[in-house]
C-alpha cells in the first residue's frame, strides 16, 4: 500500500490518503481477528474510513462474514446482483438495513 502511495502526484490527496491509510491498518488488524482474510479486512477498512454506505463484492464467503458480523461493522456489504435487484426494487438505498 506504502508503494501505491507514493504514486500519487498530488501532495494533499497523498497526505489524506495517508491518513486514511493508517487509519484502515489498524481497523484490518481488528476485522481481521474477527476472522476476515487479510485482504477482505483491509478492503472493509478502506471502506469504512472512506465513509461508504455499502461495498460489493461476488465474494460469498465475505458477504456471509459480514452479516454474521454486521454489528461491528461500519458498512454494508452485498452482493452486486442482489444489491442492484433491491435497489431497482426499492428505489433507494437503505443505509444499515441487512436482509436476511
Amino acid at each position: 500500500m506504502d508503494y501505491e502511495i507514493s504514486r500519487i502526484p498530488d501532495k494533499e490527496r497523498q497526505r489524506k490518503v495517508i491518513h486514511l491509510a493508517s487509519a484502515a491498518r489498524s481497523r484490518a488488524k481488528e476485522l481481521k481477528r474477527l476472522g476476515f482474510m487479510a485482504l477482505d479486512a483491509l478492503h472493509l477498512a478502506c471502506a469504512e474510513a472512506g465513509d461508504a454506505d455499502v461495498l460489493l463484492t461476488t465474494d460469498d464467503q465475505m458477504v456471509s462474514k459480514a452479516k454474521k458480523h454486521h454489528g461491528v461493522l461500519r458498512v454494508r456489504v452485498e452482493n452486486p446482483i442482489l444489491w442492484l435487484t433491491e435497489v431497482v426494487t426499492n428505489g433507494a438505498i437503505k443505509n444499515d438495513t441487512y436482509t436476511d
